[in-house]
């Protein structure tokens, strides 16, 4: 009995106490902290289309109905609402990842020919949007960038944006430079 006595003593005097105190407010902290997240994370690639000005580039990126020909994994896209493309415009974008299946609905944000546009998603309360910007590179390329943003409003969903950013980093980060590869396999295919 007297070994837990000292033992209660040694846990209950100021130091230990304090040092217990400040562990636990320390778990505490990293939990909020893991919890809560950002609300938004980023990443951006670009690459040069050689040889094509900033029109040609916008209307090669915008041909959606050309993009399972140039996107590894999309298996078929489509506008879905009337009138032409514009901000506001849905597409239905049919995707096969690991050989499943998925459709995905795609609205398009910003729209403005040929320097920039922007297309979103949004699932289960996470928005992941890429905005592509083409400048002329002055040798008459193009210089294609595009900025990935996933955000969320859903408070506790925020602890997830590193996990889908890193998802999404892994399926498209090279997504620009297959594109320009795979045009250029289409056009030596089609000489």
């Amino acid at each position: 009995m007297a070994a837990v006595m000292e033992a209660f003593e040694a846990l209950t005097t100021p130091p230990t106490l304090y040092y217990a105190a400040a562990a636990v407010c320390a778990g505490m902290l990293f939990l909020v902290r893991f919890l809560l997240g950002s609300p938004s994370a980023s990443f951006s690639i670009s690459t040069t289309f050689s040889g094509r000005r900033p029109r040609e580039v916008f209307d090669i990126l915008t041909d959606f109905d050309r993009a399972p020909q140039l996107m590894e994994n999309c298996v078929r896209m489509r506008k879905v609402s009337d009138g032409p493309v514009g901000v506001g415009t849905r597409l239905e974008e049919i995707r096969s990842v690991s050989g499943v299946e998925e459709t995905v609905e795609l609205v398009v944000a910003a729209w403005e020919p040929p320097a920039m546009y922007a297309i979103y998603a949004d699932t289960m309360g996470i928005r992941v949007q890429y905005t592509y910007s083409l400048e002329d590179n002055g040798s008459g390329g193009t210089v294609v960038s595009c900025l990935c943003e996933v955000s969320t409003t859903v408070y506790l969903k925020r602890s997830l944006i590193p996990l889908v950013l890193s998802a999404m980093r892994k399926e498209d980060g090279d997504h620009l430079d297959k594109i320009v590869a795979r045009l250029a396999d289409l056009e030596r295919k089609t000489k």
